[in-house]
Formats: C-alpha cells, sequence, structure tokens
C-alpha cells in the first residue's frame, strides 16, 4: 500500500497543479474562447485528475474500513472466550467452595448434549458431558452442581458420558427430609421425583428439602447430604402404611452449561 501511494503522489501533484493553473486561467477568462478550444484538450485532464483522486481515496477509505472490520471480529473472538472463561471460573470457585461434596472428588465436565430437550415443548431426560474413563469416570457415579444432585452416569467411554437424570431410568436411593428427618426412598415417576416408603408417623411438610441419605454400592455412587429438592405436595392417607410426596429438583436442567462427577 505505501508504494502505491508513492508512485501515485507525483502523479497527484502533476494534475492538481494542472488543476490550479486551469482554474486561475478560467477566472481570468482565458479559456472561454469561441471554440472553447483549450476547454476541450483540458477537460479530459480534469476528468482523469478526478478519477485518479477519487480512486485513491476510495481505495484507502476500503482499506481503513477492513482494518476496522477486521479488527472489531478479533475484539469480538476475543470477547467470547474471555466470557466463557470468566463463565467457567466461576462455576469452578462456585462449586469448590461447596463444602459437600469434597473438592477432592470433584471433575470438572462440559455439557456437550442434551438427549430428548425441545425448548418449551419437552425437558433433557439426559445429558451428555466430555468427560470419561480417561478422567477416571465410571458408571453410577453421582453428578452434581453445588451440592445439588444431577443424576449418575449411565454409560461411560473413554472421553464422553451420559448422565441419566434423577426424573429418569430407574436409579432409586434413600433421602431424608431436612426439617423433619422423615426416611424415605427418591424414585422417578413420570418424568417426576416421588419420595416413597415414608410411615405415617414420620411428618413430611410442603417446602422442606429432601437430602440424599447416602448409597455407595457397587452400582451406584451417590455420598449422604446432597440436595435432591423440594417437597411440593404430600399424599398420606390412612389406610395405607406409608404416605408419598412430591420432590421437586431445584436445578434448572436445561440451562446447565458445566456440571462435576463426583468419584474415587
Amino acid at each position: 500500500m505505501q508504494q502505491r501511494r508513492a508512485k501515485v503522489f507525483p502523479v497527484f501533484l502533476l494534475f492538481f497543479f494542472i488543476a490550479l493553473i486551469l482554474f486561475f486561467l478560467s477566472q481570468k477568462g482565458l479559456l472561454n474562447g469561441p471554440d472553447g478550444i483549450l476547454e476541450q484538450v483540458t477537460i479530459p485532464l480534469q476528468r482523469m485528475f478526478f478519477a485518479l483522486s477519487h480512486s485513491v481515496s476510495a481505495t484507502t477509505n476500503n482499506n481503513i474500513l477492513q482494518h476496522l472490520r477486521d479488527e472489531n471480529q478479533t475484539l469480538a473472538k476475543q470477547l467470547v472466550a474471555q466470557t466463557e472463561l470468566e463463565k467457567e471460573n466461576a462455576a469452578l470457585r462456585d462449586q469448590f467452595q461447596t463444602r459437600t461434596p469434597s473438592p477432592a472428588t470433584l471433575i470438572p465436565a462440559h455439557v456437550i448434549g442434551m438427549i430428548g430437550f425441545v425448548p418449551g415443548v419437552s425437558m433433557p431426560s439426559a445429558l451428555l458431558i466430555d468427560q470419561g474413563t480417561a478422567s477416571h469416570l465410571k458408571k453410577g457415579d453421582a453428578v452434581v452442581v453445588r451440592n445439588n444432585l444431577v443424576g449418575t452416569l449411565s454409560e461411560v467411554s473413554a472421553r464422553s458420558a451420559k448422565v441419566a437424570l434423577l426424573t429418569q431410568g430407574t436409579t432409586s436411593f434413600t433421602a431424608q427430609t431436612l426439617h423433619t428427618s422423615a426416611l424415605g426412598i427418591i424414585k422417578p415417576e413420570n418424568d417426576a421425583l416421588v419420595l416413597e416408603n415414608v410411615v405415617l408417623s414420620d411428618k413430611l411438610q410442603i417446602g422442606d428439602l429432601v437430602f440424599t441419605k447416602g448409597d455407595m454400592t457397587d452400582t451406584t455412587q451417590i455420598p449422604p447430604g446432597l440436595v435432591v429438592g423440594k417437597i411440593t405436595s404430600v399424599n398420606r392417607e390412612s389406610s395405607s402404611l406409608f404416605q408419598t410426596a412430591q420432590v421437586e429438583s431445584l436445578v434448572d436442567v436445561s440451562g446447565l452449561e458445566m456440571v462435576f462427577v463426583i468419584t474415587k
């Protein structure tokens, strides 16, 4: 670009001086002869001068605009990367400040897919994450966000895994309410959670939180103290030996971008 300007600049000066001379002569009336001979000769030169100067100006402006566009694209990419990094760091800080479970047992993983999710129509039935056996994950490991239980790993490959959500599949585990210490078993039912097998002598109340009691078996690794959700309704019948409660998770699964897997 600089070389091109160096070549064009002397020509630009030449036509500039010619234009000044022509302007001076026209002011003196020397160009307005009967036949306009000088005018016929100089008009093409003036056109050439204008076209040349306009071309140089347009090229310069286009180069400046393209440079600005390139800078904007670079800044936009940097902003997206910085935003993603800040979100990831915030999730890590938030998770590792949670006392339960122990941070030493947590493997962070990004959500890379949501099976069966149609926004506004259906919720996810399972999640796909970007960690697997290469990170020592195994089937049955619990998946959490802060101290909330999200689900368990149902399938694990080398570098990815499938998370079966609490409301899906056949996973069941023991749980206990926070305020009344009522014991029961959490089971999925019709895309929801139910606390079952609670004896009638135990008290269940709407709004009470439900925590995991702890189920560490060969197929399920759910530690105690994780939040399952809150009770939204209670079904108590005197003719039955047990009472049940509907439990709603506190986690919006459709909005998850990062989760943590508890593994040994």
